[in-house]
């Protein structure tokens, strides 16, 4: 067990940086342009999003077990993190080319599922990785605080008087701000994520 301080501020920020996708990416922003911007109409859009979801939530479900014991065997779930975390950070950040008439709609829906897939299966190992940066007994107070923050953030996103929420009333009328705003959280987000991860991967004592 690594329980020094840098380990736990890496740990904290990478709780914090990629909770990202799901606030902004699956939950907030991305899924109203996707829907009433990128889509032929709303009912598609909302047709392809749901299902697209849902899908690569189902199939992280089935290889969860697998991806878990792999990971528990070749004790490397560090470099698994990274990996799986790289992969859903480049394709937020290529949503930048995200609009309409610029890239296929399925080329979007395959990008998504594949980033979706990617965050599921990060957390399996992000996960594991608590139990070697305290002991049980801190279990409750570290997992359920980093948690309070991402939702207190995710309440602050969805105020009615927040930027994010203006933006996403606008998605229709004003697509390059939205994709502007996105891009400059997204890099925000994404660079500390990938800080947390060199981080995490220098810091002794993480398997």
């Amino acid at each position: 067990m690594n329980d020094k301080f840098k380990v736990r501020l890496s740990w904290a920020f990478y709780d914090w940086a990629n909770s990202a996708w799901s606030a902004i990416i699956i939950t907030f922003i991305f899924s109203r342009y996707f829907v009433d911007v990128l889509s032929p109409n709303p009912d598609q859009g909302t047709l392809f999003w749901t299902w697209t979801i849902g899908l690569s939530s189902l199939l992280a479900a089935i290889l969860s077990p697998i991806v878990g014991s792999i990971s528990d065997q070749s004790q490397k779930s560090k470099i698994w993190l990274v990996f799986t975390t790289l992969i859903y950070a480049l394709i937020a950040l290529s949503l930048w080319f995200a609009e309409p008439n610029l890239i296929n709609l399925f080329i979007i829906i395959i990008l998504i599922f594949i980033g979706n897939l990617s965050y599921e299966i990060s957390q399996i190992f992000y996960n594991g990785q608590l139990k070697l940066i305290t002991n049980k007994k801190n279990f409750a107070k570290i997992k359920p605080n980093s948690e309070k923050k991402n939702e207190e953030k995710k309440v602050f996103f969805l105020k009615d008087n927040s930027p994010l929420i203006k933006i996403s009333n606008k998605t229709t009328n004003h697509p390059p701000l939205v994709s502007t705003i996105l891009t400059l959280k997204l890099l925000f987000s994404n660079s500390i994520c990938i800080f947390s991860l060199l981080h995490l991967c220098i810091s002794k004592g993480l398997g």
